[in-house]
């Protein structure tokens, strides 16, 4: 697989981290604008790549420190270590985007994201899976970061 730097410039619907690479689009599942990263391309496409975070090599000014201890692994929480006021910036540019790019609406004027009161703790929507377990069981939980067929069972995670 091919190594590269590369310097995350926005971030997708999906809460994925985009980047270009020679003019295409590269998608990551963490990382956040602002920030040099070194990457493993893991997909390639015609029109995009997929890649995997390897480091950090410098960090965005926007970076905080997840509350959550399994942030990492749980893809729950998408983006915890993004300052809340970005997180509702991105929101409404996302808004934007789909309205503009998908809808071929033009000058779109969209209000300011309505932030919650509380930062951790407020969820209205989640998805949940079940799962076997190794003793033949079923286990409820979140699918880990950028995999659907693992999931992270919810005895563990810390915000719910």
């Amino acid at each position: 697989m091919t190594q590269v730097e590369l310097e995350i410039t926005d971030l997708a619907f999906d809460g994925k981290a985009v980047a270009l690479l020679d003019g295409k689009v590269v998608f990551l599942e963490s990382g956040l604008p602002g920030e040099k990263v070194r990457a493993e391309i893991t997909d390639s496409k015609p029109r995009y790549n997929r890649a995997r975070l390897l480091e950090v090599i410098t960090p965005s000014p926007d970076r905080v420190s997840a509350k959550c201890g399994h942030f990492e692994s749980c893809g729950g929480c998408t983006w915890q270590d993004l300052l809340y006021h970005k997180q509702l910036e991105y929101k409404k540019k996302q808004v934007t985007d789909c309205l503009e790019r998908i809808g071929g609406l033009k000058n779109v004027s969209i209000r300011d994201t309505i932030g919650s009161a509380e930062q951790f703790f407020y969820r209205n929507k989640m998805e949940f899976s079940f799962h076997t377990t190794e003793d033949g069981g079923f286990t409820l939980g979140l699918h880990r970061r950028g995999a659907f067929d693992d999931i992270f069972d919810l005895d563990r995670c810390y915000l719910l």
